[in-house]
């Protein structure tokens, strides 16, 4: 069952990704991808914000328990962006390392609660952590490939990107490991995966937090271009 949901959501993505690219050749590969990501990002956060907000079980109080249906569908989605993704970074060269790694620790994640039905509830808080911002972030790229980098528009994307990047990844994060350190239910291997993602935010804080410093301490410039932020 678990071999099918990643075959299904792969080739989903897969096809909504070469429908893109069959009906918008102008518009580059790298475009199309990313057109795919913030779908991704959209559905499943849309996705988890049920699952924590409505249908619960809420995971600051209530971590590794049994999965439900919805979390297990949310997983099953997500796993099959990334391995789609994955496959796409490695053959087109785009990323790097870290990108890679946390591709490839998604979908371990992902993977280990599906196969073992548990801990879907801070898996689906750490998906809707993860990909709340990443709209913002492929946003912040399309102005930047149209052109559109020095707007005020821009200009409110990229702080809006900084802000909420360090509340939810950062902030809310370091609440939602300290919980699941502290709880009784969720076993080692949670623990241990919630920390290594954990640790992958603070790496892309650190280059966030250099893009920012970078950015803000400078006397404004007409047509100033943006740094690099983890695409």
């Amino acid at each position: 069952m678990t071999l099918f949901c990643v075959c299904y959501y792969s080739l989903t993505w897969t096809v909504i990704y070469s429908l893109l690219c069959w009906f918008f050749p102008k518009r580059s590969r790298e475009w199309h991808c990313r057109e795919v990501t913030a779908l991704h990002a959209l559905t499943v956060v849309s996705m988890s914000a049920w699952c924590g907000f409505i249908q619960g079980p809420w995971p600051l109080t209530d971590p590794g328990g049994a999965s439900t249906p919805l979390q297990h569908w949310t997983c099953a989605t997500v796993l099959g962006y990334f391995t789609f993704d994955l496959i796409w970074c490695l053959s087109s060269g785009t990323e790097g390392v870290l990108m890679l790694f946390h591709h490839a620790l998604s979908i371990t994640g992902a993977l280990i609660v599906l196969v073992r039905g548990t801990c879907g509830t801070e898996m689906i808080a750490t998906i809707f952590g993860s990909e709340f911002t990443n709209p913002l972030l492929q946003l912040r790229w399309f102005l930047k490939q149209s052109r559109l980098h020095a707007t005020w528009f821009a200009e409110i994307v990229d702080a809006a990107f900084v802000i909420i990047f360090g509340v939810m990844r950062i902030l809310i994060g370091s609440i939602l490991l300290y919980v699941e350190w502290t709880h009784p239910r969720p076993d080692m291997v949670a623990k241990i995966g919630g920390t290594a993602i954990y640790l992958v935010g603070w790496v892309f804080w650190y280059a966030i937090v250099r893009y920012a410093i970078r950015k803000y301490s400078k006397k404004p410039e007409r047509n100033r271009r943006p740094g690099a932020l983890p695409s």
